[in-house]
Order: C-alpha cells, then sequence, then structure tokens
C-alpha cells in the first residue's frame, strides 16, 4: 500500500482500520450494479464515508472508477484525524 494509500489508526479508539469493498445489486434484474467502498476500524467498528460507484462494470472504465471510490474512501477516513485538514 503507497503512503497516500495508507489507512491512518481509527480517530475514536486508535484501533486499526480496514477498506471495505463490496458489489451488490438492487434488484433481482441486475440494472442497479453498485460497488461500494468504506473504511472501518476493526476494534469500535466506526465507519467512515460511503463511496459508491453504480454500474461501473458497464462501463470501458471501470477500473479507473472503482480505484477512484477506494482512494476517496481513505482520503476521506485519513482526514478524519483531530487537528487535520
Amino acid at each position: 500500500m503507497s503512503k497516500e494509500n495508507k489507512l491512518k489508526p481509527c480517530p475514536f479508539c486508535g484501533g486499526e482500520a480496514k477498506l471495505v469493498l463490496e458489489n451488490w445489486c438492487r434488484d433481482m434484474q441486475f440494472d442497479a450494479d453498485h460497488d461500494t467502498a468504506v473504511v472501518v476500524c476493526k476494534k469500535c467498528k466506526s465507519r467512515g464515508t460511503l463511496f459508491e460507484c453504480k454500474n461501473a462494470r458497464y462501463r470501458p472504465t471501470c477500473n479507473q472508477e472503482l480505484d477512484a471510490i477506494c482512494k476517496n474512501a481513505i482520503h476521506a477516513w485519513n482526514k478524519r484525524m483531530k487537528g487535520e485538514e
């Protein structure tokens, strides 16, 4: 994991954080495919901002879009640290 993608400890309990990626569909027709990325503390289960990418798997830019939501989730989590902007 690069320095910019390294997760900081939980701002609430100091626990280790992890990036959680999920893919889910809203209905049985599979026309609302969503990929989500969020950082979660392994200890206290505190969650960061959820980032979502809708129907990316049907576009040629899929990998770039999925990478972007991961980077955004990590950035949002790391920004939550006390005294940092």
